[in-house]
């Protein structure tokens, strides 16, 4: 008889755990279709929301960038920088959206003043790529954020410059990190 229970049990919250996977997976792909029409605001109440139903699956960390993306273009800065922390804490975080969550980090440490904290995140970004440039000037990174825009970081010999829509975003030169 325990036997039968622990499996009804067992059943059920399996039946229950890929139900909130399902609604998450739901919730994300009305989220994409929203970031392409561009209809942000209806992307990022989807993103929220398949986050709330996946916390810590394979949604959360896409939805926890694009949120901290809207929250950051939507001027809520404080908002912007605890999603931004939560996506680079995720451990399928992506390599590249990794650089780019540190970027808008870093941009917001610069426009409060915080010095500590900038150079402490431009170390992060140039420690996070190792760059060789055999017969080459440039190491491009691209990046297509869940809310549908592109990111690019350009590694040169002496500088990092980051564009975000084609838009200069920041510039990290090796030797000046503040």
């Amino acid at each position: 008889m325990k036997i039968l229970l622990l499996f009804f049990i067992i059943f059920f919250l399996g039946a229950r755990s890929s139900e909130g996977t399902a609604e998450a997976m739901r919730y994300f792909q009305k989220a994409r279709r929203f970031a392409v029409s561009g209809e942000l605001d209806f992307a990022f109440m989807n993103y929220k929301a398949a986050l709330q139903e996946d916390l810590k699956g394979k949604f959360a960390s896409r939805a926890l960038f694009a949120m901290g993306e809207y929250a950051f273009c939507q001027g809520m800065k404080d908002k912007a920088r605890e999603y931004f922390r939560r996506y680079l804490r995720t451990e399928d975080a992506e390599s590249n959206g990794r650089l780019f969550a540190l970027a808008y980090l870093l941009r917001m440490a610069r426009d409060t003043e915080d010095r500590a904290e900038a150079r402490e995140i431009a170390i992060r970004i140039l420690s996070l790529k190792r760059q060789g440039f055999l017969f080459q000037d440039q190491k491009v990174y691209r990046y297509k954020s869940p809310l549908r825009r592109d990111h690019e970081a350009v590694y040169t010999i002496d500088e990092i410059d980051i564009f975000i829509e084609g838009d200069a975003f920041e510039k990290i030169a090796y030797g000046h990190l503040d």
